[in-house]
């Protein structure tokens, strides 16, 4: 549903009707500014909606293929949890210490040194691919911070993930996939399983 970000964009448009199309240093000057401040003392402090009134099965049926993998596809290193993409080097493999820390450089801003295929590379060209797939490999996920809007039937620990699906939903396969594995007195495989079975079945 769209219905949030449509109410916020007719009360912006009420609200500054015509001023966003002015000189540009006049929006730039006046009605940006008075727009961020609006935005400010209208915003909620918590989200009236849960992000899982629908889940399409296709987060469903990806998330069991990480259930099934088990501690090769979801672990827990220095209370981050890492989840391998099924297409990235960690796929086949596992999930591996040199792999995650790998992970947590390239994230930090720094390079993938441990990596073999770094390691291996000569050219720039080289070091560069190595870098691109230590990104490709896994997703990372987070503890809650205070009044995190995360929660959820599907995520009651308020995870977030960094994957973009997390981004637009604020749920996905890995969220879903981690606090099955790895979070206690949750949902389990066998309510995803009847989940999905409930989401796929056709109503006549």
């Amino acid at each position: 549903s769209n219905q949030c970000q449509e109410s916020w964009h007719g009360g912006i448009t009420r609200t500054f009707k015509g001023k966003m199309r002015g000189a540009t240093d006049a929006v730039l000057q006046t009605t940006l500014p008075k727009l961020l401040f609006v935005d400010a003392a209208n915003m909620p402090k918590q989200l009236i909606f849960t992000p899982d009134a629908y889940v399409s099965p296709f987060i469903i049926r990806k998330a069991l293929t990480y259930i099934e993998r088990g501690s090769k596809a979801v672990a827990l290193k220095d209370n981050v949890i890492f989840v391998a993409r099924t297409k990235g080097k960690c796929g086949s493999s596992g999930l591996t210490k040199v792999a995650m820390d790998s992970y947590m450089d390239v994230l930090s801003g720094s390079l993938p040194v441990k990596d073999k295929e770094y390691k291996k590379a000569i050219t720039h060209k080289d070091k560069l691919l190595a870098v691109l797939n230590v990104c490709r490999s896994m997703h990372s996920l987070w503890a809650p911070r205070e009044n995190t809007p995360f929660k959820s039937n599907l995520n009651p620990e308020g995870l977030s993930c960094t994957c973009k699906g997390f981004r637009m939903m604020s749920i996905c396969s890995h969220v879903i996939a981690a606090n099955v594995q790895l979070v206690k007195d949750t949902y389990d495989k066998d309510y995803l399983e009847r989940l999905l079975d409930k989401l796929t079945t056709k109503k006549r």
